[in-house]
């Protein structure tokens, strides 16, 4: 089987799994973004959006097309 290493010591393996297409993806950070702040909000934690999250809010009104991750800070 194939095994991707991801951050420190995770592997997964990808044999099989479909590619996401950009649409998808931004669907999928929509939807964890959404989680996010469902989770927060009712444990009142204090979050924000940063780096190009936040530019691509403020500027795009969404996301900047390029970026390919969520940046979200918390407090705790």
């Amino acid at each position: 089987k194939k095994k991707v290493k991801l951050g420190w010591s995770t592997t997964y393996d990808r044999s099989g799994k479909q590619e996401m297409n950009d649409d998808q993806i931004r669907e999928c950070q929509y939807g964890i973004m959404k989680f996010l702040k469902k989770i927060c909000d009712e444990n009142d934690i204090d979050y924000y959006l940063a780096y190009g999250t936040l530019l691509g809010a403020v500027r795009h009104h969404g996301f900047i097309p390029w970026d390919d991750d969520v940046d979200i800070y918390s407090t705790g």
